[in-house]
């Protein structure tokens, strides 16, 4: 017996591109090109017998075209984080410090930042400063020194294993410590160095005969849900979800997916992996309609055939229709994703290709075959080597193997006679075999309305420029999957924003309000952040600049820790920072502008409102300019200062305020601060003085 071994590695991140333009807001598709991606690809090159499908979604390759095309310009400032990085540290603000402090770790603890000495202290240093104060004051015991070693290793230290080799990396990583502003901006060119032309490659080894290259449709989304959300949806009866039926947008994330693929590789594409794997009888009929001639999901969703009839290719048939498809072996494919980091590579690949053979064996097919389908590139910042070792093997020993043997699907799908036949498909993803994780949660079925509302309203402007770009790009899986309980990460509340950023511009494009609900964030993690309390009264002039060094020493501090607005200055936060404090009368704010934002205020362009929450419900006041229908003082000239009244005519004694501000412009949504939730602070009671008297 001979048994067929079909290896999908499906590649993709979000887009993390805000609708106006700018920087994008997260590195992973530039970290994961210099280390997934090419690694992968080199893996290939140096295997000349390998075989295996590679899955790219849509939304990767524009933003991998986009990448390389600001590397070709000399741009090296290609995402935010790349941007901070450049920067000197000596310049940079206590946000940007705090941002850093946080994030420049984002990288696996024992396999990316051990192996270098410096980046490891400094995870220990910054583990233990997190344990002895808050997060504001730790991130200020690391000097501009260390920050620079910090971007320099962060940024270094996700060149994978192929990049290693190059001998400025290898010269970089013995270096260790003490690295110079200059040599971040070296490494950056040599990310750009890395990425050039690795797409091409990839269709160079296709045209080979060696890899297939099938996609993932337009921006990721779920398309059973775009076809009917609410037959596959998570069932709520106390939370009923809107009817949303639009086949024609499932459609056309599968026809750009179609354009992409002909524009990067310059052939139809035969094959698909849905995203998630997510699949229903009316998604085949779209798939089979695109003359596409096969696509893939996980055993969960084959109609029950016996216990291993997932081992071989299926006909869908309906209604005239027919396509191929392959169903994932969840068990192989996981151990891939998430065992076999852990073991021996050797072992590893013994291990596997047993079970393999042994699948093939036990299905009593005549010519199985067995489909291992995985993400193909976070798995491999798990193994100690990047995974070099595991797939160097695996397809060294396929390629001798006496019972098993790579295939591509697409020759298989040509084959005829090699598969049974089904007229209905099981409507789920390759998560459980359902769409929970997109549907469940109360924030992502809010989100399903917001969505709803905007494509039932804006269905007459689909013409507009963008306004049909917007919509789509609203339906990606990625903002969904991170809404609700499932998963908790950093930054979660960031995909929120760019998910209601898409539907706010939408409203825009098509000269239309957006709902007042879409202003206010969907994600609900850890968005409610209550201030200390104030320990001290304050003696502040309001006329916009320190007028002592006294003045605003005592306050309470809040550094905005890199949240990210819906406007023009969407690459960080409005302001930079947020000081309160009271007066026996009075709450005295200070919000320090970035210099964009300061010189617009200046100007007149932009209103900036207070929303506040009490016990005795909401209030509002126009912050600046200071000629609202509540006149406060305020004065704008270093920063903004202003303040409120406490008691009758304003904020209530003793209790919590809840606030957020609003930036407004004529013909733009309002930009809100914070980003996602509210800030909480306890308003002084009228025994303050008496309770915190001094000698």
């Amino acid at each position: 017996m001979s048994a067929g071994l079909h290896l999908l590695l499906h590649l993709h991140q979000p887009d993390y591109r805000m609708p106006d333009g700018g920087l994008p807001l997260l590195p992973w598709v530039r970290l994961h090109a210099v280390r997934g991606y090419l690694d992968l690809l080199r893996v290939l090159e140096s295997n000349p017998r390998a075989r295996c499908c590679v899955n790219f979604s849509c939304v990767l390759l524009e933003q991998l075209d986009y990448l390389q095309g600001l590397f070709a310009s000399g741009i090296t400032a290609v995402d935010s984080w790349a941007a901070l990085s450049l920067k000197d540290a000596e310049l940079w603000d206590s946000t940007e410090r705090l941002f850093a402090f946080r994030h420049f770790f984002s990288a696996h603890g024992e396999n990316l930042i051990r192996p270098l000495p410096r980046y490891w202290e400094l995870l220990q240093r910054k583990q233990q400063l997190e344990r002895d104060y808050e997060p504001q004051e730790a991130c200020e015991k690391f000097s501009p020194a260390d920050y620079t070693d910090l971007a320099l290793l962060f940024n270094l230290a996700w060149i994978g294993f192929s990049g290693q080799r190059l001998p400025e990396v290898q010269q970089l990583r013995q270096q260790g410590s003490g690295y110079v502003q200059a040599q971040i901006g070296q490494v950056l060119r040599l990310h750009g160095q890395l990425t050039a032309g690795i797409l091409s490659a990839y269709a160079g080894l296709q045209d080979a005969g060696q890899i297939e290259i099938s996609f993932t449709p337009g921006q990721h989304p779920i398309l059973p849900l775009l076809c009917d959300l609410a037959a596959y949806a998570h069932p709520d009866a106390d939370d009923p979800l809107p009817q949303f039926r639009h086949a024609d947008d499932a459609l056309r994330h599968i026809q750009r997916g179609q354009a992409e693929y002909h524009r990067h590789f310059g052939s139809a594409a035969r094959g698909v992996w849905p995203a998630e794997g997510s699949v229903s009888n009316e998604v085949l009929g779209l798939l089979a309609g695109a003359r596409l001639s096969w696509c893939a999901t996980d055993q969960a969703n084959l109609p029950a055939q016996g216990n291993l009839a997932h081992a071989q290719p299926w006909r869908w048939q309906q209604q005239g229709q027919e396509i191929a498809v392959f169903f994932r072996d969840t068990r192989l494919s996981d151990n891939i994703g998430f065992v076999y980091s852990h073991w021996q590579p050797r072992e590893a690949v013994e291990h596997f290709l047993q079970m393999v053979a042994s699948t093939a064996h036990s299905s009593g097919l005549a010519s199985p075959v067995v489909s291992v389908i995985l993400d193909g590139e976070n798995p491999w910042e798990n193994y100690p080597d990047g995974g070099e070792a595991f797939l160097g093997l695996l397809f060294e020993r396929l390629a001798e193997h006496p019972e098993l043997r790579s295939v591509l699907p697409a020759e298989l799908a040509a084959t005829a006679g090699n598969s049974g036949v089904i007229d209905s498909i099981h409507a789920g993803s390759w998560i459980g075999g359902n769409f929970r994780i997109w549907s469940r949660h109360a924030e992502t079925r809010s989100a399903w309305r917001q969505l709803a509302r905007a494509r039932e309203t804006l269905s007459p402007y689909l013409e507009l420029e963008g306004v049909l770009d917007d919509l789509l790009a609203a339906e990606a899986s990625d903002w969904f999957w991170w809404y609700g309980d499932d998963f908790v990460a950093s930054g979660q509340e960031l995909f929120d924003q760019l998910f209601r950023s898409r539907l706010l511009s939408a409203y825009s494009r098509a000269g239309l309000s957006p709902p007042p609900e879409l202003l206010e964030p969907i994600c609900r993690v850890c968005l409610e952040q209550q201030l200390p309390e104030a320990e001290t009264l304050l003696d502040v002039d309001i006329d916009g600049r320190l007028s002592h060094w006294l003045e605003w020493r005592d306050a309470v501090k809040l550094a905005t820790g890199g949240q990210y607005g819906s406007m023009a200055l969407a690459s960080k936060a409005p302001f930079a920072a947020l000081h309160y404090g009271f007066s026996a009368s009075e709450l005295l704010l200070r919000l320090d502008p970035e210099p964009q934002l300061l010189e617009l205020l200046r100007s007149g362009l932009l209103k900036l409102e207070l929303y506040c929450e009490q016990e005795d419900g909401p209030q509002v006041w126009q912050i600046w300019p200071a000629n609202g229908a509540r006149p406060l003082r305020c004065a704008l000239r270093d920063f903004l200062e202003c303040a409120l009244p406490l008691g009758a005519e304003g904020l209530q004694f003793g209790q919590i305020a809840w606030l957020h501000f609003e930036l407004r412009q004529p013909d733009q949504p309002a930009q809100r601060f914070p980003a996602s939730g509210r800030i909480g602070l306890r308003v002084i009671d009228r025994d303050f003085r008496l309770r915190h008297w001094s000698v």
